[in-house]
């Protein structure tokens, strides 16, 4: 009997570990053991970096820039065989036609190229040019007649009496304005005389081949040259840079005006070329300077707009950030603003951008920085400085 109570026991141990065993491998206890690492590591949460809040583009609204205007609203443009010629690319004209009612030829009128030797004028290219401002209803701004730059080599080296430099420049501005004014009427003004002025304190009269040439009355004769040719109804500028800053060079060139003026030679205007940065001129400067052309009853013309970030060569970035759009489109709004507060409608002889795109822009050349300083990127599409100029235009007293 004792053995088989024994033998009883033995197999319900046997059964209960059996049924501990199959319970522990089917998780019947609902738990498992995972080991636990003696020194855990625990990994923070990522602090996430603030994103930075978009700087908002203004929205291009503007379709025809001169539509807004009561004056000439102009751009440069090259022709002939320059690789960026009006003539040759669609996208251009597309630009030009839709935002401009009058065009400077950048190079094309030149001396050194219509021009080119004593006896030889050639005005094929410039012709061309003209046929398509023309055929579209543009107006021209004619650039430029005497010039100490730019010029052919047969002019530098001209050698001959004061008489016969006279002759000489007499009949190069006559037989270049009468061209244009015969077989064109829609050269409505010409840059009779540019950048005749040096800079610095003095600002005096350049010693180009022209005044050494001619003598210092050259340039009262190149306006009265170009009124015989041109007529009464052309007007005639002197151009030049540097004079928004209402300084010397500024007050010199006034001088000359008052002497021009009182010797009864046919000067309509001056050209401020306004090649200008983000920081000059100074708005407020910039509208003294403009009224003092103003009281001589003469017009006054933005010639070659350009806006520069920097003079700095060592001011480099690889690409136009939304902020800086934004400030220029800022700039361009203010300083047409200013010319447009500063010049009665009857003076205002217009207001031309130096290129149409910034890889048409001569600050992009020769220079190591990058500039965006007109009113088109070089993909032609619109910049945020255009809407700004609009705006100067929209918001004009």
């Amino acid at each position: 009997m004792k053995a088989c109570m024994y033998s009883f026991l033995a197999v319900k141990s046997v059964v209960f570990a059996l049924i501990l065993f199959a319970l522990s491998a089917c998780g019947g206890s609902g738990k498992t053991t995972v080991p636990v690492p003696e020194n855990p590591v625990i990994t923070p949460t990522p602090t996430p970096e603030p994103t930075p809040t978009p700087v908002p583009t203004p929205e291009i609204t503007v379709e025809h820039l001169h539509s807004l205007a009561d004056m000439p609203i102009g751009v440069a443009v090259e022709a002939g065989g320059a690789i960026n010629s009006i003539l040759t690319s669609t996208p251009r004209q597309a630009i030009v036609e839709a935002h401009f009612d009058t065009v400077t030829p950048e190079n094309i009128m030149k001396p050194f190229l219509l021009h080119p030797q004593q006896e030889t004028y050639d005005f094929a290219n410039a012709d061309a040019l003209m046929d398509y401002t023309v055929a579209q209803g543009l107006v021209v701004h004619g650039h430029v007649l005497i010039w100490h730059a730019q010029q052919p080599d047969w002019i530098n080296n001209f050698a001959g009496t004061q008489a016969d430099w006279q002759a000489m420049m007499d009949d190069h501005i006559a037989t270049i304005v009468e061209h244009f004014a015969q077989n064109y009427d829609n050269v409505v003004s010409w840059d009779v005389v540019n950048e005749a002025f040096l800079d610095g304190g003095g600002s005096q009269l350049r010693d180009s081949v022209w005044r050494l040439g001619v003598g210092d009355d050259y340039i009262a004769r190149a306006f009265t040259s170009a009124r015989s040719a041109a007529g009464a109804n052309v007007d005639l500028y002197y151009n030049d840079y540097g004079m928004e800053n209402n300084g010397s060079k500024l007050n010199s060139i006034l001088a000359m005006v008052d002497e021009l003026q009182a010797n009864s030679v046919p000067i309509d205007g001056i050209g401020f070329q306004m090649h200008v940065n983000m920081d000059y001129p100074d708005v407020g400067t910039f509208k003294q300077a403009l009224a003092k052309v103003v009281s001589r009853g003469l017009k006054v013309k933005l010639t070659e707009m350009d806006v520069a970030r920097s003079t700095l060569d060592t001011d480099r970035i690889s690409q136009l950030t939304p902020e800086m759009q934004i400030a220029l489109a800022d700039r361009y709004q203010a300083l047409v603003s200013a010319y447009l507060e500063a010049v009665p409608a009857a003076s205002r002889g217009g207001i031309t951008v130096w290129g149409i795109t910034d890889a048409d822009s001569w600050l992009n050349r020769n220079t190591s920085r990058l500039e965006f300083g007109v009113l088109f990127n070089s993909d032609f599409t619109p910049k945020p400085a255009l809407q700004g100029f609009a705006d100067a235009l929209i918001e004009a007293p």
